[in-house]
């Protein structure tokens, strides 16, 4: 991927300087000519996202499809938007993920196996929405069927209502799927990735946050405490026609699908009240989240000890891994949602920071300058609500504190106006690379589902590339100006915490320093 992102970075260097070169002419005419880039003609176009047109089932549930002759399958999508991770109960965190997965592991007439050799019989596969660990897992979660023999559509139809709407939650498959995520998670603890993303988020947005564990939801103990009753509530709360809505993609009409649609879930009518579950708002920690002013404040607890007086006192935590031989290192804060209106202007300014590979500024100092890691990258995670910007990478052991220092000195550059022909190359960049965004089925379908969840508009995705290009160094740095302020920033470092002191104490800062149990709880197995 890096490579890939860096070739396309050269090209777009490269392309401004052959804009008005003339290909030489080879002696061999049958020879592709490659002395020289090849010329750009012409306005580079916007990407654009198919219309989708709506209709609703008898019942009431609408139905948006993006009619795509072209395409050789139907893509069908049932999705609830109170059913993503952030609605996971207090105490429960990591049910949403037990009950997506589960919707594909039978129902009450057919076994996990008989239904899924059901679909590939017909031509068709069936599996949850979700579970894929990226950020739309927060907002929603659901069912997904591919059909690629169109003409078993109406048998297809009637066994994904019975998936759907009749899932067996069978207590073997809940041991099964408790039994492979125990030792999945057991492995986790070892993983200075986990330990570290799993400390950043407590310390960005507390342990009381949905927000403040991972979307795997890296606490065994919580996970221990899910049974089959939990889950039963969870779907009969979450998942319900009033919050329901249909995403399809593919050949078909509207009138086939409204057919095969109404038949089978045109009469599904709530088997509680939902309207109270429609109104609901999010817990208080969520809502602080989704609302506070752009400030961070250190939450883990215990923070610092009284009496911190320097620059980053009370803002550092050491994961202490005795003996590790290099270090993973945070450095962030909370960030953005998907509907921020300086979206497109941060995204640029955080391409160029640290998310375009070898390219952009964090990576020409930290590896090819100093020689510090092999590779950092900066992100905003964004969703419906406030998610983090971080700027995450492992480093040499010895070189970690260093590493943040450099990663203050950058964020402090972007902070400065940009020169216009370095802007460019950028701003090209992102311009080319845009379409890759929804290379895939799966990304094109996640990219119509966030803009009917509200990321963002068709009018932001088709206008993206010409928008882009017409940035100025002066929205660049209002950007920086706005996001990276060093002084609101935390660091996580997860590594030998003896290793580490010299360092910090060269630069004059204090840290706490944590063990694995304090942060992912003391290891728990799941009951049998």
């Amino acid at each position: 991927m890096k490579l890939f992102a860096a070739s396309i970075m050269l090209l777009c260097m490269l392309l401004p300087q052959a804009a008005g070169a003339v290909p030489a002419v080879s002696s061999n005419p049958g020879a592709v000519e490659r002395s020289v880039p090849p010329r750009v003609t012409g306005p580079l176009p916007d990407f654009k996202l198919p219309e989708l047109r709506e209709f609703h089932l008898d019942n009431g549930i609408p139905v948006y499809t993006a009619v795509q002759p072209e395409l050789p399958y139907e893509s069908i999508c049932i999705l609830f938007p109170q059913a993503g991770a952030k609605n996971d109960p207090v105490g429960k965190y990591g049910l949403y993920c037990y009950v997506n997965n589960l919707l594909a592991k039978g129902t009450k007439t057919r076994g996990c196996d008989e239904l899924e050799k059901e679909f590939l019989s017909l031509g068709a596969q069936f599996s949850s929405y979700g579970g894929s660990w990226n950020d739309i897992d927060w907002d929603v979660s659901g069912g997904r069927v591919d059909v690629v023999r169109l003409e078993h559509l109406p048998e297809i139809i009637r066994l994904f209502a019975d998936a759907v709407l009749q899932p067996a939650f069978s207590q073997q498959e809940l041991e099964r799927l408790k039994s492979s995520r125990w030792g999945i998670l057991t492995g986790l603890r070892t993983s200075p990735l986990f330990l570290g993303e799993a400390a950043f988020n407590r310390f960005v947005f507390g342990e009381d946050s949905r927000y403040g564990t991972s979307l795997r939801a890296d606490t065994s103990a919580q996970e221990a405490t899910i049974t089959r009753e939990d889950i039963l509530a969870f779907y009969k709360k979450h998942y319900t026609p009033k919050q329901a809505f249909f995403l399809c993609r593919g050949p078909l009409e509207l009138d086939e699908l409204a057919k095969h649609l109404n038949k089978h879930f045109g009469g599904w009518q709530d088997s509680i009240d939902s309207e109270s579950v429609q109104k609901e708002i999010p817990s208080e920690s969520l809502k602080k989240c989704a609302t506070a002013a752009f400030n961070t404040e250190p939450r883990y607890i215990p923070v610092m000890a009284p009496g911190a007086s320097t620059l980053m006192d009370g803002r550092i935590l050491i994961v202490d891994r005795p003996e590790a031989k290099s270090a993973r290192i945070w450095v962030g804060c909370r960030g953005i949602s998907a509907a921020d209106p300086d979206l497109l202007a941060i995204q640029a300014m955080n391409t160029i920071l640290g998310d375009c590979g070898v390219g952009d500024h964090l990576n020409a100092n930290l590896r090819e300058s100093k020689g510090y890691s092999y590779g950092v990258r900066s992100t905003f995670d964004c969703h419906l609500d406030r998610g983090a910007f971080k700027v995450t990478g492992a480093i040499q052991i010895d070189k970690a504190i260093p590493a943040v220092q450099e990663i203050f000195k950058e964020m402090a550059v972007m902070r400065q106006p940009l020169p216009e022909a370095e802007l460019r190359k950028y701003l090209t960049y992102m311009a080319y690379s845009y379409p890759r965004k929804f290379d895939g089925s799966h990304l094109y379908l996640d990219s119509l589902v966030k803009m009917l969840l509200g990321y963002y508009t068709k009018e932001y995705v088709d206008t993206y590339v010409s928008k882009v290009l017409k940035l100025a160094p002066e929205d660049i740095q209002k950007a920086a100006e706005r996001t990276l302020d060093t002084d609101k920033m935390i660091v996580v470092i997860v590594g030998d915490a003896k290793a580490l002191e010299p360092q910090l104490k060269e630069a004059g800062w204090r840290a706490q320093v944590v063990t694995v149990d304090e942060v992912l709880g003391p290891e728990v197995q799941p009951e049998r």
